[in-house]
């Protein structure tokens, strides 16, 4: 296959007003009024809307068939190197999307989205806007946020080695600024940072401390400030450097949504005339829901 398929997963949220309202009955009807009718982004030039929307109890599947227009293109047969069709700028070219939602009836107004990316193609963008906005209509709030499995930064850690800590301050403590201003200052003029550096090829042995914090920072059990106690610097941020594949990846700990886990399944699925098969990715992307609801601590929503 010359084209990668990815799934990235998210964590979705609602808060609306009345807190009696069924979270699970606004994504399905949001949904089933998508496969009626599509969205149409007039400012962007973009259409979406769904397809093979194929109900589990409380889960949702289906494609999710994105494309844009307002610009004149030419189809070729790549074999015969010829013109076969001429596409209007009033037309769009749908590409298939494979999308999954789960919401457990137990998890209040929370639930899973999992999304497919064929190779640096996806439909997230257009599909939290127009969810938003219409999500909004309900006296609601929408967040969707990546979903950050503790795998994934306990992989980095495992597979790499720790080579940097640096503590961030987003300010300049006032007697360091007095010794590098002399015309006044300002203490968010700047930043201050304090570096922990292993030797070239070395490692800071912490990995395991890293990884138990993370587990708990990830539960909201810690704040970024418990990370390490330096007596009299205080910080907001941790960014840690780690070498993997001859390369260097930074965790940024107030940004840990940057690390954003795109599983490749291209080895899984069914591909056939060119065309992705339903049932082939449905079927992996149920069994990959089943272990991030378990990773989370989320009921299966068929329980």
């Amino acid at each position: 296959m010359a084209v990668s398929i990815f799934i990235t997963a998210y964590l979705v949220r609602l808060r609306c007003v009345v807190d009696s309202q069924d979270c699970w009955q606004i994504f399905q009807t949001y949904f089933q009024e998508r496969a009626q009718k599509a969205y149409h982004d007039e400012e962007d030039q973009e259409l979406f809307r769904v397809e093979r929307l194929t109900p589990k109890q409380r889960v949702l599947s289906g494609f999710l068939r994105k494309g844009d227009y307002g610009i004149a293109s030419s189809l070729v047969n790549v074999s015969r190197d010829q013109v076969t069709y001429q596409r209007s700028p009033e037309e769009a070219e749908l590409f298939p999307f494979y999308f999954l939602f789960a919401m457990p009836a137990s998890e209040d107004c929370q639930g899973l989205l999992l999304l497919q990316r064929t190779g640096n193609k996806g439909v997230k963008t257009l599909l939290e806007k127009d969810m938003r906005n219409w999500i909004s209509d309900k006296n609601c709030l929408l967040n969707m946020a990546p979903l950050i499995p503790r795998d994934i930064v306990h992989q980095l850690l495992e597979q790499g080695r720790i080579a940097k800590i640096r503590l961030v301050r987003y300010e300049i403590p006032p007697d360091i600024a007095d010794a590098v201003y002399q015309d006044g200052y300002s203490r968010r003029g700047g930043r201050m940072e304090l570096v922990i550096q292993a030797n070239r090829g070395g490692r800071l042995g912490i990995g395991e401390k890293v990884s138990n914090f993370l587990q708990s920072f990830l539960r909201g059990e810690k704040q970024i400030s418990d990370f390490m106690e330096i007596q009299g610097f205080d910080y907001q941020n941790v960014k840690l450097e780690i070498a993997i594949g001859g390369g260097r990846r930074t965790v940024d700990f107030v940004h840990l949504d940057k690390i954003r886990p795109q599983y490749n399944i291209t080895d899984d699925v069914t591909m056939e005339n060119g065309k992705l098969v339903f049932e082939s990715i449905d079927r992996v992307a149920t069994e990959m829901m089943k272990d991030f609801l378990k990773g989370i601590g989320f009921a299966e929503p068929f329980e």
